[in-house]
């Protein structure tokens, strides 16, 4: 299959997860893309830029199908090179969803991109959400959003059978993970491996960790993620919060961060977003026990066990964790390797039926 592949945001976990893809037997894939920055602009004019490129520089052979991502608006950039592309299917993988995204004071929704989403879904031959939870919250925010459209017909048919359509898929972790021996030496570590922004709640995780230590529990921190000129405060007083305990704190090289996740107990998250959760499946794949909020994604991946609703029941899982043997999970995360998820996107990528 000839598969050419238009990524608006190309870094992180979503180059991760391309590489995945593009690596599946019988896949012949172009990549054309952007820098992962600006995301907002990325959702406004991404199209523009890509169907800019391709217009400069045609794809080497005419492709079977088009891959895109959800901060494209593929709708727009099918308008401007679907000439261009000739017969080819159009898929679209939603990573994302703007309907949910937890804003800060001062900032408001910008309905652009609530549209450009649906643009892209309804563009799609083939679209696949990472989670039912991305999937549902999506489908769900749409009456809402269409009720504010003047002079709009009812869209419901429409709506359902675009819901109906749609597949959910997650996103598979490397092999490679899998084989990854944990370690486990010293008082327990704890990871925190995210990226340091307001909507992955990093303070009630740190928080609830130093109200572990002050009730006596032995454990050693390791904070991980990518950092911003903007990270939110708390960063910079987990030196004085946890002293010595805080074993590492900052963005390490992946041999490093790997390193980290297979010395790990436990694995914390307490993100007010998320449609997946890539980082706290690395660390399970890594050895690590989850110690995750029971709501978002994460009560389709965790047991209950897992899950946490309130204050207390944080601190109770955190305890559990740090006595928890390593890799208990580990087979969870293997059903979710691509190895085993390979079947699935072949599927997806042919056309065929779930």
């Amino acid at each position: 299959m000839r598969l050419l592949v238009l990524e608006p945001y190309h870094g992180g976990s979503r180059r991760a997860w391309l590489a995945g893809l593009c690596a599946l037997p019988g896949v012949q894939a172009e990549l054309r893309s952007l820098p992962a920055r600006k995301w907002k602009w990325r959702l406004r004019a991404g199209a523009l830029a890509l169907a800019a490129g391709l217009q400069a520089d045609p794809p080497r052979q005419t492709p079977d199908a088009v891959l895109a991502t959800s901060l494209l608006d593929l709708a727009v950039l099918l308008g401007l090179q679907r000439r261009q592309l000739g017969q080819a299917r159009c898929l679209l993988y939603v990573h994302e969803n703007q309907f949910v995204y937890p804003f800060r004071k001062r900032e408001e929704r910008d309905f652009q991109y609530l549209l450009a989403g649906l643009h892209a879904v309804w563009a799609a031959d083939a679209v696949a959400f990472n989670s039912k939870f991305n999937r549902d919250t999506f489908f769900d925010g749409l009456p809402g959003l269409l009720k504010l459209v003047p002079d709009l017909l009812d869209l419901g048919p429409q709506l359902a059978a675009l819901r109906a359509r749609s597949r959910v898929l997650p996103v598979p972790l490397p092999d490679a993970l899998l084989e990854l021996e944990p370690v486990r030496e010293g008082p327990p570590i704890v990871v925190w491996n995210h990226r340091w922004e307001h909507d992955k709640n990093p303070e009630e995780s740190f928080e609830a960790l130093r109200a572990l230590q002050e009730a006596g529990h032995d454990f050693r921190l390791a904070v991980l993620g990518q950092s911003f000129r903007d990270s939110p405060p708390i960063f910079e007083k987990l030196p004085a919060m946890f002293g010595s305990r805080l074993v590492h704190c900052g963005t390490a090289e992946r041999a490093e961060y790997l390193d980290w996740l297979r010395r790990a107990s436990v694995v914390i998250s307490s993100a007010r977003h998320e449609f997946f959760g890539v980082a706290v499946l690395e660390a399970v794949a890594a050895g690590a026990w989850p110690v995750v909020p029971g709501r978002l994604a994460y009560p389709e991946l965790y047991p209950q066990e897992c899950l946490y609703s309130d204050r207390a029941e944080l601190l109770a899982r955190l305890v559990d964790g740090l006595t928890r043997p390593a890799a208990a999970l580990r087979g969870l995360a293997r059903a979710l390797s691509w190895s085993e998820q390979v079947g699935a996107y072949q599927d997806f990528l042919a056309g065929e039926d779930r």
